[in-house]
């Protein structure tokens, strides 16, 4: 009886813990001995989850369903955990053995489910863990996941809410990707595991993937930098036989314990990519090159990975992992990505981590892409799939690092567009990688949120569920809701796609198969353009339709109503139609410095031309311009470069970078460039708001022998207003304008397709009106087919040859109008 009131005293006492914390020693020779601190809470989580795995779960021998008898064998399990939770005198080290026991035995039974083998390194994993890799791999070339580390629980300026992230906050979705690291499980308490737990719990219910790389501390708690372990050479003594062995698989059973637990809301286990010993390249951390041997560092991956998977009973992850390859002159190349390489058989995902330049993306942007361009062909060739695992740019000073730098070769390249997801670092402490309410990325990240291409936890399919079959057709990313007016002849019309797709159109409403046109660019790609010709007041309606790589086709056509009004051309003052005839004129140097001759007000900017004529288009043109200051260099409307300028569009307050003197040599593709006839060159000076436009002057020559037209010293018009002359409609300018004086020279164009079957285009420029005649013929000079024999308006023409009841073989077209001929060969491939 006294033990009896004892113990009530005791719970009265210790009110404020849990009563299953709180046991009375009967068995105790010492009647005072307590025990407190006994922790149910795991092992109450692992019976609720397993009962639910239990409930979720169909045996049979269909995909995705689990072996005969399995459930009845973890039935017992669970009644066992949930008989001996009822005994409260167990001690602590009991319960966890309970707790091990019955995550074995729920991971044995998703051992026995019958799902698709995808190829990774552990055959009996789990089907959630099988199915997020094939949806992974689903995902190649087709989208990109952005992940980030730490998504929730830190950010820019603040910390400690498990529910807020800084991205969601911008975009209003969460990254796809969940970034943890083990070191929590390695050195923090128990209160920090269990908010990772829920983070990551938290990730996989919103349908995110989640990864976890280590930061691995050495085993005497000393850290993972190499300096903070005195360079020594940790690796060798983590290996079998190693003098830290022991300690390593004592600690890997901690860790394999953790990852076990990881269960979600149906009882199954959460599927993770796991990366140990990363950036492995690298002398930073204790496992770089320097202080081991391949030897050693393959020895240790591998026996990381396996004795997680064989003893430990580990099978809810894939593996990672993140050199980089390093270069050789300009390349980077291959050999060196394989350097410590731990073997095919034990690694699933080829990455690669990657920061840009601090100050300047553009900088480090070429080693980049060679970067990733490496990577994702490693992979290619061993059949992995191909990731960034972490990246950015810290503070996110390049205002369109999402879109250029990150976007563009990631979609556009057809090698790099193989990597799929890409890993943010983040906004812990005082870095910011990761764009957070307030930054000045803000703009460019919400486009690059909304591209199709993109994928945050809103836009990826369901990836712990068995991947779907693709039934649906493209759609487009660019809208034709209202006529297009267009000023040229002829003209690019633009569609882009939200996955890669083949294009065809017509000028009547077709199936695709029945569509002739195709394309000119972009066939298999998002991007996909096509010139149209026409003439002046065309009005007309383009259908078109796409099928994917799955053969999924429109079923209806997308209009696109086009209207040709070259009188509605916009001329800039580089132009040859801008008038300058209210300009000033004066002999170069022309400028504010001291040494010119011509002095002109004293402005930020200011705008200079010269016309010059050719009879014939000369074989080669040098512009020599000196200036001080900043000076772009144009000839005929198309920018030839640029001296001290920065790049982007150019306004009348762009300040030069340097105002010092400098000479500078232009080449000018003339096939490009230069036409018969009037031709302008222009040349825009910039100073700055205290040191107004300074000095230019420039020389011309043509032809081989270097035949100087336009001297040093040369007259110029010039624009020194205070303000960058105004862009003007051609209406405004030249009345009646006719095409000819926008086609300026006949030009029959290869055909498109080449080789073809059966249908290909042929397009071709006529500057003036006249009798044309277009036929085809064979090898032997045989006319076959007339295509066009009659009289045609000055404009840009496109005529569908079709050569059906033709063998395979060369043919030839010819062109002929007045005095012009022009023969082309094509090439039919049945």
């Amino acid at each position: 009886m006294r033990k009896i009131s004892f113990l009530i005293s005791v719970l009265i006492l210790f009110s404020a813990v849990s009563i299953s914390q709180v046991v009375y020693d009967f068995s105790s020779n010492n009647q005072d001995a307590l025990v407190v601190a006994l922790d149910w809470s795991e092992l109450d989580n692992a019976i609720v989850s397993a009962n639910a795995l239990f409930d979720n779960s169909i045996e049979g021998t269909g995909e995705g369903q689990f072996a005969f008898g399995s459930k009845a064998i973890l039935k017992t399990a669970i009644d066992s955990a949930t008989t001996f939770r009822s005994f409260s005198s167990a001690g602590q080290s009991i319960i966890d053995s309970t707790v091990a026991n019955l995550f074995d035995a729920c991971i044995n039974f998703e051992k026995t489910v019958h799902a698709i083998n995808v190829g990774i390194f552990d055959s009996l994993a789990t089907k959630e863990t099988r199915y997020l890799y094939q949806n992974l791999r689903s995902l190649t070339t087709r989208g990109l996941m952005l992940g980030q580390q730490y998504v929730t629980g830190v950010g820019a300026g603040w910390t400690g809410n498990n529910d807020r992230s800084d991205v969601k906050d911008v975009c209003d979705d969460y990254p796809s990707f969940w970034g943890q690291d083990l070191n929590t499980v390695q050195n923090d308490g128990d209160v920090s595991i269990n908010n990772l737990r829920y983070k990551v719990k938290k990730g996989y219910s919103l349908g995110a993937a989640i990864t976890f790389n280590w930061h691995m501390s050495d085993m005497d708690g000393r850290g993972f930098n190499a300096s903070a372990v005195h360079n020594e050479r940790i690796v060798q003594t983590l290996i079998p036989g190693g003098t830290k062995h022991t300690a390593y698989t004592q600690l890997l059973k901690k860790v394999g314990r953790f990852m076990k637990s990881l269960r979600g809301p149906k009882g199954e286990s959460i599927p993770f990519v796991f990366r140990p010993f990363h950036e492995y390249h690298g002398n930073w951390f204790w496992w770089g090159p320097q202080f081991t041997t391949a030897a050693e560092f393959s020895e240790v991956w591998q026996f990381t990975i396996t004795y997680l998977r064989d003893t430990l009973n580990v099978h809810n992850f894939v593996t990672a992992i993140s050199p980089s390859p390093s270069k050789t002159g300009q390349d980077y190349t291959q050999n060196s990505y394989y350097i410590n390489y731990p073997g095919d058989k034990y690694v699933d995902i080829f990455g690669t981590d990657f920061y840009f330049d601090v100050n300047s993306a553009d900088a480090s942007q070429n080693d980049f892409v060679g970067t990733l361009r490496t990577v994702a062909q490693c992979a290619i060739d061993k059949g992995k799939i191909a990731a960034i695992t972490e990246f950015g740019q810290n503070q996110m000073r390049t205002l369109n690092f999402f879109t250029n730098n990150i976007l563009q070769p990631l979609k556009y390249d057809t090698l790099v567009s193989h990597i799929v997801y890409a890993n943010l670092w983040n906004n812990e402490y005082s870095d910011r990688y990761v764009p957070y309410p307030g930054s000045t990325i803000i703009p460019d990240f919400i486009k690059f949120y909304n591209d199709p291409y993109t994928l945050f936890t809103k836009d990826v399919p369901k990836l712990y569920q068995l991947p779907v079959a693709d039934i649906s057709a493209p759609w487009y990313v660019t809208k034709f809701d209202t006529t297009l007016l267009e000023t040229t002849i002829p003209f690019t019309v633009k569609v882009e796609t939200n996955e890669k797709a083949y294009l065809r159109y017509s000028y009547t409403d077709q199936a695709f198969s029945s569509m002739e046109g195709v394309f000119e660019t972009g066939e298999g790609s998002y991007i996909h353009t096509i010139k149209i010709g026409g003439v002046q007041g065309d009005r007309k309606t383009l259908y078109i339709r796409s099928r994917d790589d799955f053969g999924n086709t429109n079923s209806q056509s997308t209009a696109i109503n086009y209207f040709i009004d070259t009188t509605q051309a916009i001329i800039a003052w580089t132009n040859q139609y801008y008038p300058v005839s209210n300009w000033s004129r004066g002999s170069a140097p022309l400028g504010n410095s001291s040494s010119v001759v011509t002095k002109i007000s004293p402005v930020t900017t200011a705008y200079f031309r010269k016309s010059i004529a050719f009879d014939t288009i000369p074989t080669a043109m040098r512009i020599i311009v000196k200036s001080e200051g900043g000076a772009a260099l144009y000839v005929n409307n198309v920018e030839i470069g640029r001296t001290f300028l920065p790049s982007g569009n150019l306004n009348y307050n762009t300040n030069a970078i340097y105002t010092v003197a400098s000479t500078q040599y232009y080449f000018v593709n003339t096939a490009q460039a230069i036409k018969r006839g009037s031709n302008v060159i222009a040349i825009e000076l910039h100073g700055t708001a205290e040191i107004p436009a300074p000095s230019i002057d420039a020389n011309i020559s043509i032809n081989s022998d270097g035949q100087e037209i336009v001297p040093f010293g040369s007259e110029w018009e010039y624009f020194d207003k205070g303000i960058k002359p105004q862009d003007l409609k051609l209406n405004e300018i030249i009345s009646g304008v006719s095409v000819s004086e926008i086609i300026s020279d006949y030009k029959l164009y290869l055909n498109y397709p080449n080789p073809f079957n059966p249908a290909t285009v042929i397009q071709f420029d006529l500057p003036k009106a006249g009798l044309v005649n277009l036929s085809v013929f064979d090898v032997l000079g045989r006319e076959l087919r007339t295509l066009v024999n009659e009289q045609k308006q000055a404009g840009s023409y496109r005529v569908n040859f079709s050569a059906k009841g033709l063998s395979s073989g060369v043919y030839f077209y010819r062109i002929q109008s007045g005095s012009y001929v022009s023969v082309k060969k094509m090439i039919l491939m049945k």
